[in-house]
């Protein structure tokens, strides 16, 4: 199984800080075998892993947030948060764009993405 963008990242943040695994899930408070299947992408990645690891090796703000951004990549699924006074077309689209995601082309998810990203802008 190749190694998710999060998982690369680990071993990338435990060879430059010359750790071993082992080291760096016991700094996480988590077992070695865990986060082993976590950076393998066996398992998904806990809302508090990255924050956990970022504090217990010094991780600056730009290094937490690409460890972040990593974690978003390489998650097998994704949540769209709607809020309490999203309309029923809000809620409809969303459930419409999870369903279909996978039936869309590339030329259609880069139409997409550009709309998003003009929304930056």
């Amino acid at each position: 199984m190749a190694l998710t963008p999060f998982g690369k990242a680990l071993r990338r943040l435990r060879i430059d800080r010359d750790m071993l695994l082992k080291d760096m899930a016991r700094k996480a408070a988590v077992t070695p075998a865990f986060l082993s299947a976590v950076e393998a992408g066996r398992k998904p990645i806990p809302h508090y892993l990255v924050d956990r690891i970022a504090d217990s090796i010094g991780l600056g703000h730009s290094e937490r947030e690409q460890l972040r951004s990593d974690a978003q990549i390489s998650a097998a699924s994704v949540q769209i948060g709607l809020s309490a006074s999203s309309s029923i077309f809000d809620r409809s689209l969303a459930v419409q764009l999870a369903r279909s995601f996978d039936g869309l082309d590339d030329g259609q998810k880069n139409a997409i993405k550009k709309i998003m990203d003009r929304r930056k802008e």
